[in-house]
């Protein structure tokens, strides 16, 4: 849901993170993801393993420096070893790292972190969804500038080049109207110096319709275009189920449609069993399945 993208936008600490320390104006808190399934990805005679999607433990510290203003540092270690497109090594475990000011619904940040565009989609898988024709969301030299409302959320970031690597702006919008909430999303991006600037827009809109959330998403720029659809629904209980497809329109290449649908049990509020299945059409591709167990604190 876009809800998720709107709590997510600023560079705000980490709303479920647990305070462990408090004194004075400082409070220290830290927050888990593991998440740990069997995986064989969509692919021609792909093979299935153990796959460690999210090994992450995220430490925050703030100051009240009073006035209503908040100091913050954030440092989010993950290890699944997937570099998660900030790393500029693959065995890097450092996914974010920031320090950043607050005052009320504004925030400001630097540091290595992602992007608004990190947010934008509805997609509702755990591994199998088309993507979107964002391609790089979050980097390593970045100034963030964050406004989240009751019904408005903002994010700018500016990825500033350094020694030839990529240079970026990023822009993210979203609002809420009742029971549907709606994003745009603009980035200009400059691989390296001296390389030709890549335009990249989307629009993404879901709507509740009773338990049931209905979303969809556009994203282009002039190497590609990207459409998904995605449903998330109530099947029994504590389990949820979801479906989605990608439409995937690359310059110079065949059209792909790409699909997934899963399922998910709750055991406890941070405790979840889900499974999931996907495939696509390109020739000689078999289908692809996972399940697995994660935890959070």
């Amino acid at each position: 849901m876009l809800a998720t993208a709107i709590a997510g936008l600023t560079a705000s600490s980490v709303a479920t993170a647990a305070n462990v320390y408090e004194k004075d104006d400082l409070t220290l808190s830290v927050e888990g993801d593991y998440q740990v399934q069997i995986y064989q990805a969509i692919g021609d005679d792909a093979d299935h393993d153990v796959d460690y999607d999210d090994l992450e433990l995220k430490f925050g510290a703030k100051y009240n420096l009073g006035n209503g203003m908040t100091a913050f540092g954030q440092l989010d270690l993950d290890w699944n070893g997937q570099g998660d497109g900030l790393s500029e090594d693959g065995d890097e475990i450092i996914d974010e790292a920031y320090v950043g000011l607050s005052k009320g619904a504004f925030t400001t940040s630097l540091g290595r972190q992602y992007w608004g565009s990190d947010n934008f989609g509805v997609e509702k898988a755990y591994e199998m969804n088309g993507g979107t024709a964002f391609g790089t969301t979050g980097g390593n030299d970045t100034l963030k500038l964050g406004y989240e409302g009751a019904r408005f959320g903002a994010t700018l970031s500016h990825e500033f080049q350094d020694s030839g690597d990529e240079e970026a702006t990023d822009l993210m919008l979203t609002t809420k109207f009742g029971p549907a909430e709606v994003g745009i999303a603009y980035q200009t991006l400059q691989a390296q110096a001296g390389a030709e600037r890549l335009e990249t827009s989307g629009i993404m809109a879901s709507f509740d319709v009773g338990p049931t959330n209905v979303g969809f998403d556009y994203s282009t720029n002039d190497d590609a275009d990207y459409t998904n659809a995605a449903v998330s629904f109530p099947i029994r209980g504590k389990t949820t189920g979801a479906v989605g497809a990608t439409l995937i329109d690359e310059d110079g290449q065949d059209d792909v449609t790409q699909w997934y649908l899963n399922a998910t049990h709750k055991l406890h509020s941070n405790v979840n069993l889900f499974a999931e299945i996907g495939d696509n059409d390109v020739d000689n591709t078999d289908l692809g399945y996972l399940a697995g167990m994660q935890v959070k604190f």
